[in-house]
């Protein structure tokens, strides 16, 4: 073969290579390479708002239970560690997986600046572990705890959740459910108010009800988490014991939009991974004995829902939240309305009503109507001042798509525990 042909054909099945490990590197990328673009997404700034959803009590820390995890929507998991070296590769596993883990293990609390300096660099660290329900008598304990950990890792923030206000004042350390919540955002340094409160309750023989007191537990931790200017933290119960029945899709939805409609940025799900047997209470749980449930299905249809409303509720302010009905509930305020809306009504059963919040994000301003009711659906009526085109008023739906009204007089039924949102430019409104 001449000397030329020869540098073509070689030159030809160099490029060919070439070409060859293009499309492996770029196109086919292998597991390993996938999951760090995955990680990237998370841990960079996302072009995208979006909701974090916690699996407190998540699956074991393996490639596969994380992904499975991740399928329900999931993006950090809470896991427990006998060990820093067990954490380390919990965290491993998350990498892959394309979550972040919340982790706990001695070390954090024997040494925690050596432990700290270990797990600050790794990409799937979502924060430390410190305590559940703790009293008010060991904030200044937690806030020291805290301080050594921020002092060999300024980036992760370590969690501390709260009592609800059904709580005993013994248990709280204080009097009041606000002086505790007051005490702990003044005495402890942290990024966000978590606390929580499972509402849904059944008694033998009853339909389930809503705990009377969640909603003024909400309006309680979301003011104050506003006036310290931190994010808030909210639960949904998705597992059932004691009074706590199995969850239903109203059940959750109820929890989870209300819990965003007061500003919620973490929704959190207790618990994820459950195994039966022996004198544990726990049952139904999104995982049950290494198996999916029913409630792992509904989990992942609220957090896709959820997904699909992130543009409304991810780096939201609260600018009001009332409520409506013929009696509305304990600690809330009536729904006042403000142009471009006139009026709203809701029509349900004795009791029934909606919770009402008005948010503010970037440039638009978003109303939100959550069905309080979980056993029966809500007939809503909302006014406008002017034409929706006037006012520019679009409904959000939940695969993110924005659709104008039709008139300024809009009616729809709500689901049991569902939600309506509805969206316009910030400059439209007073």
């Amino acid at each position: 073969m001449p000397s030329s042909s020869l540098t073509r054909c070689i030159s030809f099945r160099l490029s060919a290579v070439t070409l060859l490990i293009w499309v492996i590197c770029v196109i086919w990328p292998t597991e390993e390479f996938a999951a760090a673009q995955t990680l990237n997404d998370i841990a960079r700034p996302q072009t995208r708002p979006a909701i974090q959803v916690l699996a407190w009590g998540g699956p074991p820390a393996t490639v596969e239970r994380l992904r499975e995890m991740k399928e329900a929507g999931f993006t950090i998991s809470f896991n427990g560690f006998a060990n820093l070296d067990a954490a380390i590769a919990g965290l491993d596993a998350a990498r892959v997986a394309g979550v972040r883990l919340l982790v706990s293990c001695p070390q954090l609390a024997a040494d925690p600046l050596a432990a700290a300096t270990r797990l600050k660099s790794h990409p799937a660290l979502a924060g430390y572990f410190l305590k559940d329900e703790p009293s008010a008598s060991s904030f200044a304990e937690l806030a020291h705890w805290l301080r050594q950990l921020r002092a060999a890792d300024a980036e992760h923030d370590g969690y501390i959740n709260l009592f609800p206000n059904y709580a005993k004042a013994e248990q709280l350390g204080v009097a009041t459910y606000r002086e505790y919540l007051d005490d702990f955002v003044k005495t402890t340094p942290v990024s966000f108010l978590s606390f929580d409160h499972y509402p849904v309750i059944q008694l033998p023989g009853e339909a389930a009800t809503l705990r009377p007191l969640w909603y003024e537990n909400l309006e309680q931790a979301s003011a104050v988490a506003r006036q310290a200017r931190i994010s808030l933290w909210a639960f949904a119960l998705s597992t059932r014991h004691f009074k706590y029945p199995t969850a239903t899709l109203a059940q959750l939805r109820v929890q989870a939009f209300s819990d965003l409609a007061y500003g919620a940025q973490t929704i959190q799900y207790f618990k994820y991974w459950q195994t039966s047997g022996g004198k544990s209470p726990f049952a139904d749980a999104p995982m049950l004995d290494g198996e999916r449930t029913v409630v792992y299905e509904r989990v992942k249809q609220v957090n896709q829902e959820i997904r699909g409303l992130a543009d409304a509720f991810a780096g939201s302010q609260v600018i009001a939240v009332g409520h409506t009905g013929q009696s509305i509930p304990a600690g809330t305020r009536r729904y006042e309305p403000r142009s471009p809306v006139s009026a709203i009504k809701t029509d349900g059963p004795a009791g029934s009503g909606a919770v009402v919040s008005l948010l503010s994000n970037h440039d638009r301003r978003f109303l939100i109507l959550v069905n309080r009711d979980i056993n029966a659906a809500l007939g809503i009526s909302l006014t406008l001042d002017e034409s929706p085109a006037a006012a520019g008023v679009q409904r959000l739906e939940k695969d993110s798509s924005l659709h104008a009204l039709a008139d300024h007089a809009f009616q729809t039924d709500l689901a049991p525990g569902d939600i309506a949102v509805f969206a316009w430019k910030e400059s439209k409104a007073p």
